[in-house]
Order: structure tokens, then C-alpha cells, then sequence
């Protein structure tokens, strides 16, 4: 997770941690994500992206071209199900590898489907 991307982000309007975590976490919560690399939930990790514009999967660079395409691949799956093309979505399927992939979430979605 890109901590720095996020801390750059938030001093670049000039939000202090006080003015940033206001109605969402403690300053202490935020501080010790920036400082220490502690992550908050993903509730008040989500509610502090939106207010700086990011998304969560802004911070994962590594991750976030990765996490697109697995997201798009779902979506063709989906639609050929609903389609009821069967044998399309189970082909598919089969072809994504979520044991290769580091982002969480698409590998449980993809295990998900599968099961």
C-alpha cells in the first residue's frame, strides 16, 4: 500500500490529519496509518480516500491495473451468465488464476464464482 501516495495527496490542498479525520477517525488513527503504516478499517480507510478523491485501490499501485482487469473479466462472466452461455463463463473461469494474484478482493471474488 502506497502510504507516501496518500500522504501526498492529503498535504497537497493542505488538509492537517485533524481537518482530514474529522467525523470519520481520530487524528491518532490517521497518524499512526501515516506515520506507522497501521491501516485503519476499510470503512474509515474508504471514507479518508474519498475526501482526498482517491479510492482504495488508488494506494495499491502495484495492484490496480491488475485489480481492473480481474473486475472486467467478472463483468464478461456475469453478463455471459446471465445470457445463460453457460459453457462461455465456465471457460472463462477457468482461465483466471487467482492463486497468482496479490490483490485480496479479486481473488475472493474469483473463488467465490467458482464455488
Amino acid at each position: 500500500m502506497d502510504i507516501e501516495k496518500f500522504t501526498r495527496q492529503r498535504k497537497a490542498p493542505g488538509y492537517s490529519q485533524v481537518a482530514l479525520s474529522q467525523g470519520i477517525c481520530t487524528q491518532s488513527t490517521l497518524s499512526k496509518f501515516e506515520n506507522n503504516g497501521k491501516v485503519p478499517s476499510l470503512a474509515i480507510l474508504g471514507q479518508l480516500c474519498r475526501r482526498l478523491g482517491l479510492t482504495i485501490d488508488d494506494l495499491n499501485d502495484d495492484d490496480v491495473q491488475a485489480v481492473r482487469h480481474v473486475r472486467a473479466s467478472l463483468d464478461k462472466i456475469e453478463e455471459a451468465m446471465m445470457a445463460e452461455h453457460f459453457p462461455q463463463a465456465i471457460k472463462q473461469l477457468a482461465g483466471m488464476k487467482p492463486a497468482a494474484m496479490t490483490a485480496p478482493r479479486p481473488r475472493c471474488a474469483i473463488t467465490t464464482c467458482r464455488e
